[in-house]
């Protein structure tokens, strides 16, 4: 299962039950390195938007949350670990694989069921269509919750392999935008000099 970030609790269920790609035998990463915002509803308030940022490079992936809380992730891809910094106090965690990053990164073919071994799951490419700027591919996701069928659906940038808008089953929307491929500065898939692990 795809872990969740903690600033949006509500995409469990959009998830559920889908494999973290970091975890497949095929392996996959981004075809380009980028940089990206991520706007999402407020956990409080759904009507709202809050940004975070996204950074793709060859060495990893790094996420930043909204503040507050503010929390970095980067995930070390040779390592295979994921760091969480927490910058007000300088300290950082480090976690076993893309923890809850895996939602951000690639699949094989762009197929948001590739590699996870859930019954439940079925994923059928709808069409192909421009959003947010960017030729994707429509990919929709439906499982069973109980006697329940949910649907979720995930539009995948053709070129670089990361999805850029991700509509949940109860309809919220979580958009990638002002895209901007080019090279990374390798710092920031790194912890920072002055920062300590937490206990």
């Amino acid at each position: 299962m795809r872990r969740v970030l903690p600033w949006s609790s509500w995409f469990l269920v959009a998830v559920l039950g889908l494999g973290a790609a970091a975890g497949q035998a095929e392996r996959v990463w981004f075809s380009q390195q980028f940089s990206a915002r991520v706007l999402q509803p407020h956990p409080a308030d759904p009507q709202r938007k809050v940004t975070g940022r996204l950074y793709a490079g060859t060495a990893g992936l790094r996420f930043e949350e909204p503040s507050p809380p503010g929390r970095v992730y980067i995930y070390d891809r040779q390592g295979d670990r994921t760091w969480v910094l927490f910058p007000a106090q300088k300290r950082y965690r480090e976690l076993k694989g893309p923890g809850p990053l895996a939602q951000f990164l690639p699949n094989p073919g762009g197929n948001p069921c590739a590699g996870t071994p859930a019954k439940n799951v079925t994923c059928r490419k709808a069409r192909s269509e421009r959003v947010n700027g960017r030729l994707a591919d429509l990919w929709e996701v439906e499982f069973k919750v109980g006697d329940r069928k949910l649907v979720s659906r995930q539009w995948v940038d053709r070129q670089l392999g990361a999805w850029v808008r991700w509509v949940t089953y109860e309809g919220r929307t979580v958009d990638v935008v002002d895209l901007r491929v080019g090279p990374q500065p390798a710092e920031l898939f790194r912890v920072p000099k002055g920062y300590t692990p937490a206990r």
